[in-house]
C-alpha cells in the first residue's frame, strides 16, 4: 500500500532562479542534480520524509529523446513549463511498487512498468528509485533503493525551515466534476471510498485521502474562488500544496519581512488559520500554510 505521500514534482524554467524564489519564501532549498539520462535537473528542499523537487529541463533534445520511449521522462513537461509551470505531479511511496503495479492494473489503471531512475547529486553520489506512472492522472508512484538516511543526507539542512514549515498538510486537485476525479483517483488510489466534506476556504466540494499526516484532495468549485480560478486558468490538475507551520504569525512575518504579502486564507474548524502565496509568487503553484497562532 501506499505509505506517504512522498515529495510533489514542480515544474519550473529555471533551477538558478526557483532557488533564488524559494528561498526568499523560506525553505532551505539545494540544488539536487541531474536525472540520469531524461534532460532535467533539480532542487531539492526536504521536510523530514517528504520533499519539494522542483524541476526544470537541463538538455531539451535529451528529453524528448527520452521520452519517446519513456514514461517518467513525461513528453509534457516542456509544454507544461512553457504554459507557466506548477505542481507537474503527487508523488507517493510504496514499498513494493511491482505488487502497487498488479493491483492497479487489476482496478482499469493504465501504467507503465516500473523503471529506475537515477540522480547524480552535485557530489557525484547517486540516489536511485523504481518509479511508476499512470496514464492521465498528475500522479507517480516510487519505491526508493536508497533509505531514508542516505536520502536525507543529500541537503545540509531540512525542516524545520526558516517559515516555519515542518511537513505537508494537503495538496489540492482542482476539476470540473467530482464524482468523475473520485472514480478516476479511486482507481489508482485504492483504499476505502474518500472522504467527502465542503472546502469553506477553498470554495468548493471536496473528496479527501490520507496518507500518513498529509492528505490529497480532488476540488469541484462550488462558488468563485481559488478552486475555480486554478480550473478556469489551467484545468484539471493540482494548484495548492498547504504546509503544517510551528506557528502562522511566525510564517507571515518571514513572507513579509521578504516582501511577500501572503493573502489570508481563513481559519479552519480545528482553529488553525491559513495563509497562501499565489502562483504568481511560487512559480506557478500556490503555496499555503497552516498552523496555530501561538
Amino acid at each position: 500500500m501506499f505509505t506517504r505521500i512522498d515529495h510533489l514534482v514542480i515544474a519550473v524554467p529555471s533551477v538558478p532562479d526557483a532557488i533564488t524564489t524559494y528561498t526568499n519564501l523560506g525553505f532551505r532549498i539545494y540544488p539536487g542534480g541531474d536525472h540520469l539520462g531524461l534532460g532535467t535537473h533539480c532542487a531539492i528542499s526536504f521536510h523530514d520524509d517528504q520533499y519539494l523537487e522542483l524541476v526544470a529541463l537541463r538538455d531539451p533534445a535529451e528529453h524528448r529523446a527520452a521520452a519517446a520511449h519513456s514514461a517518467v521522462a513525461d513528453a509534457g513537461l516542456e509544454e507544461f513549463i512553457a504554459r507557466g509551470g506548477g505542481i507537474r505531479a503527487i508523488v507517493l511511496a510504496t514499498d513494493d511498487l511491482a505488487a502497487e503495479v498488479t493491483a492497479m492494473r487489476g482496478r482499469g489503471v493504465e501504467v507503465s512498468d516500473p523503471e529506475t531512475v537515477e540522480r547524480v547529486l552535485p557530489n557525484g553520489h547517486r540516489l536511485r528509485s523504481l518509479v511508476a506512472v499512470p496514464t492521465g492522472l498528475p500522479l507517480q508512484f516510487v519505491q526508493h533503493l536508497d533509505d531514508l538516511e542516505t536520502r536525507q543526507a543529500q541537503v545540509p539542512q531540512r525542516a524545520p525551515h526558516p517559515n516555519g514549515v515542518l511537513e505537508f498538510d494537503r495538496i489540492y486537485v482542482a476539476g470540473a466534476n467530482l464524482d468523475d476525479m473520485v472514480a478516476r483517483y479511486h482507481r489508482a488510489l485504492g483504499g476505502e471510498e474518500p472522504q467527502r466534506l465542503p472546502g469553506i476556504i477553498i470554495m468548493a466540494n471536496m473528496a479527501m485521502w490520507t496518507f500518513g499526516q498529509s492528505q490529497i484532495v480532488l476540488a469541484e468549485p462550488s462558488a468563485d474562488g481559488p478552486t475555480r480560478s486554478a480550473l478556469t486558468y489551467r484545468g484539471e490538475g493540482p494548484f495548492q500544496v498547504i504546509h503544517k507551520t510551528k506557528q502562522i504569525h511566525e510564517t507571515g512575518a518571514f513572507l513579509t519581512s521578504h516582501g511577500i504579502t501572503p493573502a489570508a486564507g481563513g481559519r479552519r474548524s480545528t482553529g488553525e488559520m491559513a495563509i497562501v502565496v499565489g502562483a504568481a509568487d511560487a512559480l506557478g503553484c500556490n503555496q499555503g500554510f497552516v498552523g496555530p497562532e501561538s
